[in-house]
């Protein structure tokens, strides 16, 4: 760690002034490398506030994705959090270094270059815009239950939202988070399986959510269909580290056999009583059916042609009739 993230660090534990004598003595530095590292800090953008005789204060949120900041609200060792401030996709890079980390990484980051949703979709990741990130989880489970981390972590994202923002935002099944009818957070869970074994190796979880308007709008391409939660600020680490939060309690749950997370899952479901086509992605064999519920195990219960019929989430791609 660095002297400008040491003092942030120092900065996020202190309420009031800190002066910069005692700041240098904590880390050992000359009085001049904290001013640099101050200067440092302000020009990235985080508010800081000197006053002779008294030093420096923190004077409101970091307006960006920052591991100290959130390590600050989280105060857990379960996750182990590393900030980028370009990446292609969070996911890919945690794909590629599964073997390197331990269950718990957490990666983020402030802009995503080729962010990536189910069947290959691309995920627009403007800078500061939202929170783009993904979480390695290695749960010792069937690969036919891993869709319960794609829900628990919908659960996860739903409650932080509310509990933050006070916004009740609806899940489309199986891994989509909308808001007034256009999405606003994709989830795309990706991992490897153990053949022999049928069970999950490692599964990497990647959340995707608009929670600002960008700079430059939302492109055209998914305009009509997409739209970000605030039009207001507001510390997205916080919104970070409370959706860590319920997700370390909903997968700790979930391993211990509580399933209490289905329950929200299935009560904010946005498709009950809608016409969807179905499309199957082995066959693209499409037709159209009457949602019915979501059963216990997260699969859909539809019927087409009066008969009923269970789907599963790898096997089809839900379209919403208009």
């Amino acid at each position: 760690m660095n002297t400008k993230e040491e003092l942030l660090k120092i900065l996020l534990n202190h309420q009031d002034y800190i002066s910069g004598s005692e700041i240098a003595s904590i880390l050992g530095v000359s009085r001049n490398a904290i001013w640099k590292a101050v200067v440092k800090l302000a020009e990235e953008g985080i508010k800081i506030d000197s006053k002779q005789n008294m030093g420096y204060k923190l004077v409101d949120y970091v307006p960006f994705v920052n591991k100290e900041v959130i390590n600050h609200y989280l105060d857990d060792k379960f996750y182990d959090i590393s900030v980028f401030d370009s990446i292609t996709s969070t996911s890919t890079y945690l794909k590629s270094k599964n073997e390197e980390f331990s269950e718990g990484k957490v990666v983020f980051a402030r802009e995503q270059t080729s962010g990536r949703g189910r069947l290959n979709r691309k995920f627009y990741s403007p800078k500061d815009a939202g929170l783009y990130f993904s979480i390695l989880v290695k749960p010792k489970i069937k690969v036919e239950n891993s869709i319960y981390l794609t829900v628990l972590s919908a659960v996860s994202v739903y409650e932080a939202i509310f509990e933050e923002l006070n916004i009740d935002l609806g899940i489309k099944w199986v891994n989509d988070l909308y808001l007034n009818d256009k999405k606003v957070c994709g989830i795309l869970s990706e991992g490897a399986i153990k053949i022999e074994a049928n069970s999950l190796d490692y599964c990497v979880i990647g959340i995707g959510i608009n929670l600002f308007k960008p700079k430059n709008g939302l492109n055209e391409e998914i305009k009509d269909i997409a739209t970000f939660i605030l039009d207001r600020p507001y510390d997205l680490n916080k919104v970070a580290s409370t959706i860590l939060k319920k997700f370390k309690i909903h997968y700790l749950d979930y391993l211990n056999g509580n399933y209490s997370f289905i329950n929200t899952y299935k009560l904010h479901q946005l498709l009950i009583g809608k016409t969807v086509e179905v499309c199957n992605l082995y066959n693209d064999e499409k037709y159209k059916a009457l949602v019915l519920k979501v059963n216990d195990d997260c699969s859909l219960l539809v019927e087409a042609e009066g008969k009923q019929v269970n789907l599963n989430s790898g096997e089809v791609r839900i379209i919403v009739n208009k």
